[in-house]
C-alpha cells in the first residue's frame, strides 16, 4: 500500500502527542477522521507537518528521471519510486497539498487551516515573535492564492520567489 505521511502533534498538559496520518487511506482522508481530531482537540493544539521529500512539487513522467541522494527516482501518479517501481521511494504530500485537504475535503475554516499549517508550529518552534504569522516586523514568508487555493505568488524572506 502507497502511503502519504502527515504527522499530527497534539499538545498535551506536558508534551505532545503524535499521530501519524496516512492521507491516501479511507480513514485518514475522511471526515470522521478530522471529526474525530477537532472533538479532541482545539485548533491551538493541533500541528501539521510533511515529510514530503525535495522531489513534492516536481513533474510527473517515467520519462523524467530525479535524484534523491544517490537514488534515481520517477514520480507516477503522485507516487515518488524507484525506477523499476519496486520501492516507494518516499512521500511527495506536501503542506500545499494538506492545505487544500484541510479545506476543500474537510471544511476547515481558512484561519484555522492556516494556523495549524503554520503559525502553530512557530509558536512551538518559540519562533512565533518572528514567523508563523503576518504582521509589522516579522520575516515575511507568504504564500498568495487564489480562490480555489492554487498558488500565485510565493514570497520568502520578504522576496518574491519564481513560480
Amino acid at each position: 500500500e502507497i502511503s502519504f505521511n502527515c504527522f499530527f502533534f497534539f499538545k498535551q498538559k506536558t508534551a505532545y502527542e503524535i499521530y501519524q496520518c496516512d492521507w491516501s487511506s479511507d480513514v485518514c482522508s475522511s471526515d470522521l477522521f478530522w471529526n474525530f481530531i477537532i472533538h479532541n482537540k482545539s485548533f491551538d493544539d493541533i500541528i501539521i507537518v510533511s515529510d514530503s521529500i525535495k522531489a513534492a512539487g516536481l513533474p510527473e513522467g517515467t520519462n523524467k528521471l530525479y535524484h534523491l541522494g544517490e537514488l534515481d527516482i520517477i514520480i507516477e501518479k503522485g507516487v515518488a519510486w524507484l525506477p523499476d517501481k519496486s520501492v516507494f521511494a518516499g512521500s511527495i504530500t506536501n503542506m500545499h497539498k494538506m492545505f487544500k485537504i484541510l479545506i476543500k475535503d474537510w471544511h476547515v475554516d481558512i484561519r484555522d487551516a492556516v494556523k495549524i499549517t503554520s503559525f502553530n508550529q512557530a509558536k512551538k518552534l518559540h519562533i512565533s515573535g518572528k514567523t508563523g504569522s503576518i504582521e509589522q516586523g516579522k520575516v515575511a514568508d507568504i504564500i498568495l492564492m487564489d480562490r480555489t487555493l492554487n498558488i500565485r505568488k510565493i514570497i520568502k524572506s520578504g522576496i518574491q520567489v519564481a513560480l
